[in-house]
């Protein structure tokens, strides 16, 4: 994978994980909407983006150790093959149809990390707007209902994700071995 490409994919995957750790800390500390000036945004946006990248390998790695709890092993690529040598094969063999499960094993991940994300997106702005605002149950219930929809649609796609890009790289790897 190109290294810009996975760099911007952690910064995606991070972004989320930024978002909700942002959320937690400014309900741990009672922060107001208006206590966060513009200029403050604007001068933390480097050390931000810093801080999503790292965050965005971790979150990465954890949702790998959960979704590999969770989702059903897929089959190998071929007879006495694992996926990690299938890839390689494809990889050696072509550049083009490499870059296609680059760019599906990308759109799984993404997809992977914001599914625990958007859960904890919505309890982290729920968690904040009820500690400044007691009175706020019925928009932190709707915003914590909306994110719950929109990890359930990131799961989905996780699955979907996840089988199409076995699929694909055992229908390359034994089309590869046949020429």
């Amino acid at each position: 994978m190109p290294t810009t490409q996975l760099f911007v994919e952690l910064l995606v995957i991070g972004y989320g994980a930024t978002a909700w750790l942002v959320l937690l800390v400014a309900a741990a500390l009672g922060w107001q909407p208006t206590q966060i000036s513009p200029q403050l945004a604007g001068e933390a946006l480097v050390p931000l983006t810093a801080l999503s990248y790292v965050l965005g390998i971790i979150l990465d790695r954890v949702a790998r150790e959960f979704f590999e709890k969770v989702l059903p092993k897929a089959t190998a690529p071929a007879e006495g093959i694992s996926l990690e040598d299938a890839e390689h094969s494809i990889c050696e063999k072509s550049e083009r149809l490499w870059s296609s499960c680059v760019y599906n094993r990308s759109r799984f991940r993404i997809c992977r990390a914001w599914t625990l994300s958007f859960a904890m997106i919505g309890i982290a702005y729920s968690t904040w707007r009820i500690r400044i605002d007691m009175l706020a149950w019925s928009q932190s219930a709707e915003i914590l209902v909306l994110a719950f929809l929109c990890s359930l649609l990131a799961a989905w796609a996780t699955v979907h994700l996840h089988r199409d890009y076995y699929t694909q790289v055992g229908k390359l790897f034994r089309f590869l071995r046949t020429l």
